[in-house]
């Protein structure tokens, strides 16, 4: 037998150290993505001077020249986006940064012209809001039912505020869900009053130095005070009741109202003087619509008014073309303003009341769906006012699409990628993805298209709109339409995705249903015979799951189903449906195209699972994924930045290890278990019984006991000798219907249970409910 000198032993270790290291580098580090789509998404901005504007972005703060729109500088960093304030005149900045590994909320404070932090310091609490000295270093920052006051040169605490924003009678102790908060707050001129609107009818007055309550301004109408502001000459206060679409203008000097008006019929989102106190800007922001019939929307109101400061007369009104305007800010001088919208920012002239500038590229992700051609070619956007696309190759913003006073709802891409299909109220339609044009409108007026899905042939489209029906349209017949039928025993269901099968063969729905307060989830499947499709099998789910997700092995159709944990897989067969494997997998994407992986989330993180022995497979790091081209070779995820980017993974799709064993083979359990497992229970919560799966490696002695949530052993369920395999479908896993060893029912609560298998033990938590 040949042996190793010590020499070269650590010769050879210091080798296998060196490529182990590079090994897991390239493991841990993904490639860098192939395109960014959309700039950073902008939060909040102000002016610094009459041309530049300091703005917020997700994980920073930018300086622009409104100008040309082109970005000047860059600089700091959020490692948590909760809130950002700005100082009168755009100098300084203050945002809280929350850190999980510590748990502390941490005040910091910017130079913005200097770009550099001048302090920065921990507290407790998430703030409600914040508002800075013009005249001196001092800030004002409300947490819960206080107000603080520190030196923000220093970061030391000058005192606090405390026993006059106390719940109203709208809310008091016993109904309020949470603590009284701060709406607004704005120094004097001078900086010796703090003037603190809250849930409160009337404006309190702080007196700063001895942080006492000194008085009160007016006393609405109706509601609290929601937002303040004082005009530049110190004179007057205007504040606003949001929901109520209410202005009120008090003098300060006899804290005595003025005027008040109704602001149009929509919620107030902003409100602010003009630099000569003469005006007050006040700008609107769409909530309720109404519709007759199939004519559009009527009740927009993204508009800013301008009022007379004194007179409380309306002088003048302006809108764009955008819709759902939350901030505006006027420039120093007063002659150009900032408006904010959910897809835009735009520059406008107001004396000449036009658009100078807008600033678009941004994908509105709160508000929309976004989705990767099945080519990986084109990203398409939908919010409710607008449909934006992008050319990946080329990063650029192709199409900007406005709802006109419709509103956009839903989307899905055709399988050649040449089309996509979206709601826009009443109607369903279908656009060219390069143009934009749209090509065929269906006749059926659908309600709120949440969910739409193209089949694999193009042929047709399911749709699932709010008025909790099923439907099916075909796109070469836009006149034909089948609404699906369900089991009487689903009542009201929310459903949460649909998709079809290879040829058009089948189609699946998950939903869920409430009986007597307790959720009930489902996967329901149709068969297509010709043109309709005939209801085939209704399966109750254990958890709440995504859309179903479709492959074809063989002969064989699958369908998988995950949820936050786990994922489901069935097989389908002539008359009905038969649970074959439980993977650890969450939030299935897509299968492979030769059906032998799946592609999921887990973890924030890109998976790739080889489903048929329920083991991941390792590779390169990528995010979660948002979509996924048709091959799989590229996926669509989501940055901190508020950007969406490309990535191509063809390599790992083309070097994946393929299984060995014969395509078809029988299913009775796909793959060998090689670990046991203890799986969630379900349905969990439950009321009054719950079946728990599990898997076994070999056969072994099974039980079960069962514990309150102090420990305490309150029921035990030996099954005897199990065979190896999976028993997580209903009729293999063990039942417990909630009562204790004497065959009480046990009360609500958590409880806990723990496998024992041989020498495999493990424990998990549940929850019964009453």
């Amino acid at each position: 037998m040949y042996r190793l000198s010590n020499g070269a032993k650590s010769i050879l270790l210091l080798l296998f150290s060196i490529i182990s290291f590079i090994s897991i580098q390239q493991v841990g580090l993904a490639n860098d993505p192939i395109a960014s789509i959309g700039n950073p998404r902008p939060e909040k901005f102000a002016f610094i001077d009459d041309n530049t504007i300091v703005q917020v972005v997700p994980t920073h703060f930018q300086i622009v020249n409104t100008d040309t729109g082109n970005i000047i500088d860059e600089f700091g960093r959020i490692t948590a986006f909760y809130d950002v304030w700005f100082s009168e005149d755009g100098s300084h900045i203050v945002n809280v940064d929350y850190s999980r590994d510590t748990k502390e909320y941490t005040i910091n404070v910017w130079d913005a012209n200097k770009r550099e932090i001048i302090n920065g310091w921990k507290i407790e609490n998430r703030l409600s809001h914040v508002a800075l000295s013009a005249t001196q270093p001092v800030l004002a920052a409300a947490q819960d039912d206080e107000i603080s006051i520190w030196n923000w040169q220093t970061g030391e605490k000058i005192g606090k505020m405390i026993g006059e924003r106390l719940p109203t009678e709208r809310c008091n102790i016993s109904t309020c869900r949470s603590p009284p908060r701060t709406f607004d707050m704005v120094f004097s001129q001078d900086g010796q009053f703090l003037f603190v609107g809250s849930m409160r009818p009337k404006i309190e007055i702080w007196h700063v130095e001895s942080r006492q309550l000194v008085g009160y301004v007016g006393e609405h109408i109706g509601n609290w005070v929601e937002g303040i502001e004082i005009s530049p000459d110190g004179k007057l206060i205007a504040s606003i009741e949001k929901a109520l679409a209410r202005v009120y203008v008090w003098s300060l000097e006899t804290k005595k109202l003025i005027w008040t008006e109704k602001n149009g019929n929509d919620y107030i989102s902003e409100i602010e003087f003009s630099p000569d106190s003469q005006h007050l800007y006040v700008a609107t922001h769409t909530v309720g619509l109404r519709k007759i019939g199939t004519d559009p929307w009527t009740g927009w109101d993204d508009t800013v008014r301008i009022w007379d400061a004194k007179l409380g007369q309306l002088i003048d009104a302006f809108n764009t073309e955008f819709k759902y305007l939350s901030t505006i800010e006027l420039s120093p001088n007063g002659k150009t303003i900032l408006l904010k919208y959910n897809d835009a920012v735009v520059l406008y002239d107001i004396s000449q009341n036009s658009i100078i500038s807008e600033w678009s590229n941004f994908i509105n992700s709160r508000f929309g769906e976004v989705e990767l051609s099945p080519a990986g070619e084109t990203v398409v956007a939908v919010s409710a006012a607008y449909i934006k696309t992008w050319d990946v190759d080329s990063e650029q913003m192709k199409l900007l699409i406005s709802a006109q006073d419709y509103e956009f709802d839903g989307l899905a891409i055709s399988p050649d990628s040449k089309l996509f299909a979206v709601g826009k109220d009443p109607f369903l339609e279908i656009r060219d993805i390069r143009t934009g044009r749209v090509v065929t409108t269906f006749e059926h007026r659908i309600s709120s298209p949440r969910y739409i899905s193209y089949s694999p042939t193009g042929q047709r489209i399911g749709v699932l709109p709010l008025r909790r029906e099923i439907l099916v349209l075909n796109t070469k017949n836009p006149k034909f339409v089948q609404r699906l039928e369900i089991g009487l025993g689903i009542e009201n269901p929310s459903y949460n995705g649909i998709a079809f099968s290879e040829s058009d063969k089948y189609l699946a729905v998950t939903c869920y249903s409430y009986v007597d307060h307790i959720k009930k989830n489902y996967l329901l499947l149709w068969k297509r015979n010709n043109n309709t499709f005939t209801l085939q099998s209704e399966i109750k789910l254990p958890e709440g799951y995504f859309a179903p997700v479709f492959t074809t092995l063989g002969e064989t159709t699958l369908v998988a189903v995950s949820d936050r944990n786990e994922t489901m897989i069935f097989k389908l067969l002539n008359k009905g449906i038969q649970q074959i494997s439980v993977l650890d997998a969450s939030y299935t994407v897509q299968f492979t195209q030769d059906s032998r992986y799946l592609l999921s989330n887990d973890d924030d993180n890109f998976q790739i699972w080889d489903w048929n022995r329920n083991r991941k497979i390792n590779h390169q790091q990528y995010p979660y994924v948002i979509s996924l081209s048709k091959s799989g070779s590229a996926i669509l995820s989501y940055n901190e930045n508020g950007q969406y980017q490309v990535w191509d993974i063809s390599h790992l799709v083309s070097n994946l290890p393929y299984a060995v064993d014969p395509i078809d083979k029988k299913y009775v359990t796909l793959g060998s278990i090689k670990l046991n497992q203890l799986l969630q229970n379900y349905p969990n919560p439950f009321n009054p019984e719950t079946w728990i799966p599990f898997k076994l490696a070999e056969d072994s002695e099974v039980s079960i006991d069962i514990f309150n949530s102090t420990g305490v052993l309150i029921r035990s369920i030996s099954q005897g000798t199990m065979k190896a395999g999976d028993h997580s479908s209903q009729s293999k896993a063990i039942h417990w219907d909630g009562k204790n060893n004497n065959g009480e029912p046990v009360s609500s609560g958590v409880y806990f249970y723990t496998i024992n298998a041989g020498n495999f033990t493990a424990t998990r938590k549940m929850m019964i409910t009453k």
